[in-house]
């Protein structure tokens, strides 16, 4: 290729192109994805993101819009299904709270079909020892009683005095 100072050049042609000062560096990428780059509008730290990222399109974009952090996404670690004991169309709603006597808790649910509670950690002597729970005739709500020991040395049960965290887990529609 034959060079000139005072030639101006619509086009280059060349074998190989040389970039930088001295040698230079030579470019081996070709016109294609060179032009693959045209409009990019990202940084080269946000295209490194990318490095190394097996994943596709569509499994990208299941993720758009979740709200879930990643040990409630951990949770989930190792299922491969539907839970097992829920038939299709139920779904499960979990929480914990507070209870002294009795509560209404929200599960978020439409109807619950079957609801289970236990007391976390060791209660102290006036606070619930024991939980009862059933779901609401209206549905979505689970109402929850806590119970005590009448005395150290009577263990019949009546209403707690004190709180206590319980957990729960509902299964409805």
């Amino acid at each position: 290729m034959a060079w000139r100072e005072d030639a101006k050049f619509n086009k280059l042609r060349g074998t190989s192109l040389y970039l930088g000062s001295g040698l230079g560096t030579e470019v081996t990428s070709t016109a294609a994805e060179l032009n693959i780059m045209d409009g990019v509008t990202s940084t080269y730290a946000e295209l490194n993101i990318l490095d190394g990222v097996t994943s596709t399109y569509a499994e990208l974009n299941i993720l758009d819009g979740t709200t879930a952090n990643s040990t409630e996404l951990n949770m989930l670690d190792g299922m491969t299904g539907p839970v097992d004991g829920v038939a299709a169309g139920y779904h499960l709603a979990r929480g914990s709270q507070a209870v002294t006597t009795s509560a209404a808790i929200n599960t978020g649910l439409t109807s619950i079909v079957e609801a289970v509670a236990t007391v976390e950690g060791s209660a102290v002597p006036s606070a619930v020892i024991a939980v009862t729970c059933k779901p609401n005739a209206t549905g979505a709500t689970l109402n929850v009683y806590g119970w005590k020991h009448t005395s150290a040395a009577t263990t019949t049960l009546i209403a707690a005095t004190a709180a206590a965290t319980i957990s729960w887990i509902a299964v409805g529609t």
